[in-house]
Protein backbone atom coordinates (compact mmCIF):
# COMPACT_ATOMS: atom_id res chain seq x y z
CA UNK A 1 0.00 0.00 0.00
CA UNK A 2 2.91 2.32 0.68
CA UNK A 3 4.22 1.74 -2.85
CA UNK A 4 0.84 2.81 -4.26
CA UNK A 5 0.88 6.10 -2.35
CA UNK A 6 4.45 6.80 -3.54
CA UNK A 7 3.44 6.28 -7.16
CA UNK A 8 0.36 8.44 -6.66
CA UNK A 9 2.43 11.26 -5.15
CA UNK A 10 5.01 11.10 -7.94
CA UNK A 11 2.28 11.21 -10.55
CA UNK A 12 0.55 14.19 -8.95
CA UNK A 13 3.86 16.07 -8.68
CA UNK A 14 4.58 15.38 -12.34
CA UNK A 15 1.14 16.69 -13.36
CA UNK A 16 1.70 19.87 -11.31
CA UNK A 17 4.99 20.45 -13.14
CA UNK A 18 3.26 20.01 -16.50
CA UNK A 19 0.50 22.46 -15.55
CA UNK A 20 3.14 25.06 -14.72
CA UNK A 21 4.61 24.55 -18.20
CA UNK A 22 1.10 25.05 -19.70
CA UNK A 23 0.91 21.58 -21.20
CA UNK A 24 -2.59 20.91 -22.52
CA UNK A 25 -4.35 17.70 -21.60
CA UNK A 26 -7.17 15.99 -23.46
CA UNK A 27 -8.25 16.04 -27.08
CA UNK A 28 -6.91 18.76 -29.36
CA UNK A 29 -9.45 21.41 -30.33
CA UNK A 30 -11.01 21.34 -33.78
CA UNK A 31 -9.96 24.06 -36.21
CA UNK A 32 -12.55 26.64 -37.23
CA UNK A 33 -14.22 26.16 -40.62
CA UNK A 34 -12.80 28.35 -43.40
CA UNK A 35 -15.92 30.48 -43.90
CA UNK A 36 -16.66 30.80 -40.18
CA UNK A 37 -16.27 34.59 -39.96
CA UNK A 38 -18.60 35.27 -42.89
CA UNK A 39 -21.26 32.88 -41.61
CA UNK A 40 -21.19 34.24 -38.06
CA UNK A 41 -21.37 37.84 -39.32
CA UNK A 42 -24.46 37.03 -41.38
CA UNK A 43 -26.12 35.33 -38.41
CA UNK A 44 -25.39 38.24 -36.08
CA UNK A 45 -26.73 40.76 -38.64
CA UNK A 46 -29.90 38.71 -39.05
CA UNK A 47 -29.34 37.93 -42.74
CA UNK A 48 -29.06 34.20 -42.09
CA UNK A 49 -30.65 31.82 -39.61
CA UNK A 50 -28.35 29.79 -37.35
CA UNK A 51 -29.75 26.54 -38.80
CA UNK A 52 -28.70 27.63 -42.29
CA UNK A 53 -25.23 28.53 -41.03
CA UNK A 54 -24.87 25.13 -39.35
CA UNK A 55 -25.71 23.39 -42.63
CA UNK A 56 -23.38 25.63 -44.61
CA UNK A 57 -20.46 25.11 -42.22
CA UNK A 58 -21.05 21.38 -41.84
CA UNK A 59 -20.70 21.38 -38.04
CA UNK A 60 -23.01 20.19 -35.30
CA UNK A 61 -25.42 22.57 -33.62
CA UNK A 62 -23.73 22.19 -30.24
CA UNK A 63 -20.31 23.00 -31.73
CA UNK A 64 -21.77 25.98 -33.60
CA UNK A 65 -23.40 27.46 -30.51
CA UNK A 66 -20.27 26.83 -28.45
CA UNK A 67 -18.21 28.80 -30.96
CA UNK A 68 -20.96 31.41 -31.28
CA UNK A 69 -20.95 32.07 -27.53
CA UNK A 70 -17.13 32.13 -27.33
CA UNK A 71 -16.72 34.71 -30.11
Amino acid sequence: MEEYSNVKNERSNYIKILYKKYVRFGCPSNPLPENWLEAIAKVRCGNKKPVEAVRELGVSRSYFYKLYSDN
